[in-house]
């Protein structure tokens, strides 16, 4: 299998330090129910994006629907990292944090197209042209 078929502990955000300065600092794009949280990142990692994901217990009591969201999030994410992959610079590599927002549960379909939606919005805020003039 590829390597970006997988989704791996190395790929997961896990530090407390970044997701702390991804909250502090990170700028953000959304996609409903999705909201894209990003940082780009000091250091090389062995990845391009280190991904977390978020379901407020606020919003979803029940653990089962909060695992659920999550996960379908992350396969979400898993099947279609490749578009952002290729797009960034062997030595780029940014923090996400993927927040759902939504106060119901959606189909998986709605997910996967929202997903797409906020990798295509993060491309453009961070590939745009430095001058200004966007396309």
């Amino acid at each position: 299998m590829e390597r970006t078929q997988q989704f791996g502990r190395a790929e997961k955000l896990k530090s407390r330090k970044t997701i702390q300065r991804l909250f502090q600092e990170g700028k953000s794009v959304a996609a409903f129910p999705l909201r894209l949280v990003f940082i780009k990142l000091d250091e090389p990692q062995r990845f391009p994006v280190q991904f977390g994901v978020s379901v407020g217990k606020k919003r979803f009591k029940r653990a089962p629907d909060r695992n659920r969201l999550k996960r379908q999030i992350r396969e979400s994410y898993r099947r279609q990292k490749h578009v952002v992959w290729s797009k960034l610079c062997e030595d780029e590599a940014y923090a996400w944090m993927v927040i759902y927002v939504g106060s119901e549960k959606v189909p998986y379909a709605k997910i996967r197209r929202s997903m797409r939606k906020l990798m295509d919005r993060f491309l453009r805020e961070t590939t745009s042209p430095p001058n200004g003039t966007g396309s």
